[in-house]
């Protein structure tokens, strides 16, 4: 017959559970990423920046805390090998401002282009009797006034 000795279990509480939060690299990876987007000016490297802006549109609008870029690659899908090695550049990249933008500013310009269509939805009110529509020159106007990222001119 065997007999087990009763052991003492010391646990650690769950980091959440003291009101700790884990880190958010959502405004890193989106700064990040448009930054290497910008320095690709090649034609040949057109694939590549449309892969890097849509994912940057992506994390900016993920609703959810984004710590690392295992889950950057495990929630958003069709990232792909390439996005983890420019997910990589950026986490080894001190430079990369993480912290979040201020209130009532984005660091994403597809965030900022959805709450100035929002906002001009809101201002017409229905005035039109159907969707009220934002000329374009208009809407990157007013998502301008609120991203961090500078926009193209229409020209």
């Amino acid at each position: 017959r065997i007999r087990l000795k009763p052991v003492q279990l010391q646990l650690q509480p769950h980091p959440m559970a003291s009101g700790a939060r884990y880190a958010d690299r959502r405004f890193a990876y989106v700064r990040g990423l448009r930054a290497r987007a910008d320095g690709l000016t090649r034609a040949h490297e057109a694939r590549s920046w449309e892969h890097i802006c849509g994912l940057a549109a992506r994390i900016g609008l993920h609703d959810g805390a984004l710590p690392d870029r295992h889950t950057v690659l495990r929630c958003l899908r069709g990232a792909g090998p390439a996005a983890e090695e420019w997910l990589r550049q950026v986490d080894g990249n001190s430079r990369v401002n993480a912290s979040p933008p201020p209130a009532g500013t984005f660091c994403s310009p597809s965030a900022a282009l959805l709450v100035a269509l929002l906002r001009h939805a809101e201002a017409m009110g229905g005035a039109s009797g159907g969707t009220p529509l934002c000329p374009k020159g208009e809407l990157i106007a007013r998502a301008r006034a609120l991203c961090e990222q500078p926009f193209c001119s229409l020209e």
